[in-house]
Formats: C-alpha cells, sequence, structure tokens
C-alpha cells in the first residue's frame, strides 16, 4: 500500500509537470498514461512524454487531421494550424490553434478533439448544435428562433456555464421554477424553451458527452399551477369585419385585397400566401401547400453559424400531417376577389404577390394596423382573423366540431378547442337549469313570500 501510495503521487506529480492534471478522473487512460512512462521498470518522464506525444499525433491522424499543416508564424515564436471546415462542424472546434510550441500545440488539438466533456454547454450550443441542425435540414429560421431562445433562458444560467456530464437533474429543475416564478411564463412558451434544451442535451447524448439526459428525470408534476394565464385575445366582431372590408374594398392594394381574400377563411397566413388560382375549383379552395420566408444561413469554420437575408420557401402544410390538406368551401364574394386579381395578374405564380415575391406576414400585418388605426378599431394581427373565423363558424353558424377541425386542419379536437372562445351559458342553457333544478318538493304547501320575509 506505501508503494502504491508513492506511485499514485508520483503519477499526479508527473501529470501536471506534462499536462495531464486530470488523469486521476479517467483510470484507464491513467494507466496507459504510466505504461507509458515505465521503461525497464524505472519511471522515466522524457521518454514517456515522447511516447504520450507519439500516441497523440496517432490519434488526430486517424481522425484526418493533417499534421503536416502545422506552421511558424512569421515571427517564429508560435506555431499554428488549421483544421478545417469538415473536422470543425464534425467536432464543434474551433478552426485556428495556436500556441508557443509544437508540443503545446499536440496537446491544445487533443484536448479539443478528445476530451469532449470539458467543453461547457454554451461551447456544444455555439460550435456544435447549431452547425449540426442546419445540416440535416432544419430550417435557418427555426434554428435562428431557437438560438433566441437559448439565449433568454440558458446561456446566462448556471448551466449554460457547466459542462453537460456536470449538470445534473436538480440543476434543470432548479432554474425551471426560477423560470415560472411568479407566473412569469405561460406553458407554451415554456415548452418551447424546454425542447430547446432537450433537443441540445440529446445530442450531447449522442455525441458522447453525457451518457444520460438529465432532463428526462425532472418532474412536471411541481411547475404544473405555475404557469402564466393563456389571455386570449378579443376576436374581431361582425360589424368590425364589415367595417375593415368596406373601407378596403376601393384599394387596388395586393395587401388590402388579401385582408379582405383572409376575413374568407379560416387559413394559416403562410397558407393563405401560398395560394394559387389553380388551386380554386368551382366553389373549393384546395389547401396543399405554404410559403414562409426563411434565414439564410452559413456554417463558419470554427462550427458557429452566421444568419444572412431572408428567402422565400415553399413548404408543406404546418406540421406535414395529412389533416393539413383539405378542400375549403369558398364564399361568393372570395371567388369574386380571386377572379379579379387573376384577370389582372394572369402570370403570377401565387395568387397574391408584391414585387414579383410572395406576400410578407409583416407587411400584411402593416396594412390591416393602418386599416384598424384609421376606423378606430383595436388592431389584432393575421393569426386573430383565423381564430375569429374559427370561433365564429362554430359558435354562430353552427359548424359542427369535427368539421371546424376539418377546416382548420388541426390533427385532434384538442388543437381546435384552443380556437374556440368560451362565451359563457346560452339564454336557452339558463332557462333549462332554472327550470330543472329544485331544493324543494314540488308538492310543499307553504307561502314562498311569507318564508322570504321570515328568513
Amino acid at each position: 500500500n506505501n508503494t502504491y501510495g508513492k506511485l499514485n503521487h508520483s503519477l499526479g506529480a508527473m501529470a501536471a509537470k506534462s499536462g495531464h492534471g486530470d488523469l486521476l478522473m479517467y483510470p484507464d487512460y491513467a494507466q496507459e498514461i504510466l505504461n507509458n512512462f515505465i521503461s525497464e521498470g524505472k519511471i522515466s518522464l522524457s521518454e514517456g512524454a515522447i511516447k504520450q506525444r507519439m500516441i497523440k499525433e496517432e490519434k488526430l491522424k486517424e481522425i484526418g487531421l493533417n499534421l503536416d499543416k502545422i506552421k511558424y508564424r512569421t515571427n517564429g515564436k508560435q506555431v499554428y494550424i488549421h483544421v478545417g471546415a469538415k473536422l470543425c462542424r464534425q467536432y464543434g472546434v474551433k478552426d485556428q490553434f495556436l500556441a508557443a510550441n509544437t508540443d503545446a500545440l499536440i496537446n491544445q488539438l487533443y484536448s479539443a478533439f478528445f476530451k469532449i466533456s470539458d467543453r461547457t454547454l454554451n461551447d456544444i450550443f455555439d460550435y456544435s448544435y447549431c452547425a449540426w441542425r442546419i445540416s440535416v435540414g432544419t430550417k435557418s429560421k427555426t434554428v435562428k428562433e431557437d438560438t433566441n431562445e437559448y439565449n433568454r433562458f440558458f446561456r446566462n444560467s448556471e448551466i449554460g456555464s457547466k459542462r453537460p456530464c456536470d449538470i445534473k437533474s436538480t440543476d434543470i429543475r432548479d432554474l425551471f421554477l426560477l423560470m415560472t416564478a411568479n407566473h412569469e411564463i405561460s406553458k407554451t412558451r415554456f415548452n418551447s424553451a424546454k425542447g430547446v434544451l432537450n433537443g441540445l442535451l440529446q445530442h450531447c447524448l449522442e455525441k458522447g458527452y453525457i451518457d444520460h439526459n438529465p432532463l428526462q428525470n425532472v418532474s412536471r408534476l411541481p411547475l404544473k399551477k405555475r404557469f402564466k394565464p393563456i389571455e386570449r385575445k378579443d376576436d374581431y366582431t361582425a360589424e368590425e369585419i364589415y367595417a375593415i372590408c368596406d373601407y378596403l374594398a376601393p384599394s387596388n392594394n395586393i395587401y388590402d385585397i388579401a385582408i379582405r381574400f383572409d376575413f374568407c377563411l379560416c387559413a394559416r397566413i403562410c397558407e393563405l400566401k401560398s395560394l394559387k388560382y389553380e388551386d380554386i375549383q368551382r366553389d373549393l379552395l384546395k389547401i396543399r401547400r405554404s410559403v414562409s420566408y426563411d434565414t439564410d444561413a452559413t456554417i463558419n469554420k470554427d462550427g458557429s453559424v452566421s444568419y444572412g437575408t431572408g428567402i422565400m420557401a415553399e413548404t408543406v402544410i404546418k406540421g406535414a400531417a395529412k389533416e393539413g390538406f383539405r378542400d375549403y368551401p369558398l364564399i361568393d364574394e372570395a371567388i369574386k376577389i380571386a377572379k379579379k386579381v387573376h384577370f389582372d395578374h394572369p402570370d403570377w405564380e401565387y395568387l397574391f404577390m408584391s414585387n414579383g415575391k410572395p406576400l410578407r406576414t409583416v407587411s400584411f400585418n402593416r396594412h390591416l394596423r393602418k386599416a384598424c388605426e384609421h376606423l378606430g378599431i383595436h388592431y389584432r394581427s393575421s393569426q386573430v382573423i383565423r381564430f375569429t373565423n374559427c370561433d365564429r363558424l362554430y359558435h354562430e353558424a353552427g359548424v359542427a366540431h369535427k368539421d371546424m377541425q376539418s377546416l382548420m386542419g388541426h390533427t385532434t379536437p384538442t388543437m381546435t378547442d384552443h380556437y374556440l372562445n368560451n362565451h359563457g351559458i346560452s339564454d336557452e342553457s339558463r332557462d333549462k337549469i332554472k327550470g330543472f333544478l329544485h331544493i324543494t318538493s314540488p308538492v310543499a304547501d307553504f307561502d314562498e313570500d311569507q318564508l322570504i320575509l321570515g328568513m
């Protein structure tokens, strides 16, 4: 035992001198290092260091790193290497490594490529996760939005500066409790942020940075009553719809025309922008696609992602579910609008276009706001038009719930329920309640007025 203690102390000292201070965290690796330092039964620091460098160089070459690219700076005092974009993306490391000498540079490279557990969660998100999502086909706009969510909730938190292997379920639980304190966040926003964190941790699991996802052990039960209540925005009233459409009717602006058409539908704005004249067959509108503006993205050499200008992209229906492909009955006013637009612009690819491109949601809402302000009507966005028509068709027109689900393109009845306002109890039901519930026998013989006065 005494001999083992001395050997362990010597190993620790050598490890510190040779840049391997964390050897005792990796027993198998430490044994390999120790074997390389033993020569004919004696411990040799110089021979072991040479052998260890050779091992590191071989492992770096195995992953495709060309060490012949190591160069000296013009001053001759530092060495550097560019590892290349492919390895940057694959391992989430920076492109250029710089050190005082070759030994130090090899140690840097080996640490970057093989000691992956030393990277913080922020490092992995910035230099690996985002680039990986872009490479597998995730929309750049989605990755950018998730980056905003990550920056808001996790980057400056305690777990952001930790290595993934050091993050515990209790750390995530405490962060979730902080996020939901005082009902500061809605359930929808929380689930969005949680999804970003879960995706990142799953990426860490697949890359081998961790051996389990700590988020999976976090119970949602303590959070159940901590979310911000959903505040449903008021729908447009029938009078407001008539006023807006009458005001916009004389306008030839394509956005104003599209607003009037949208008030005839229960479609998503991305579906409205993707409509083509041939989608209209008699009095049916066949909704088959959507159009949205994505963000141009570039994966940099160090694995980070840079975002550029917006680009238009035609995509499948939201959710890519079969329920999204649907036929919508058009009223006569909508058919007249579509025919007039197509007559004036027969060469347009889409029914509604501006400057040779599909409409932009922000411009659509800007025109809608302008009309509302002119009329003294409280402005609500294009999303509320969809809410309004869904709610009116169900509560006022009496369209069946299952039919509303089909019109909206929803996969479940619960999704449709989210669009329906609670209008309270109808007059008919109120009368039924008053006529049915009693607390006295119908054959009781007493003067009700006397009973009330007696109380």
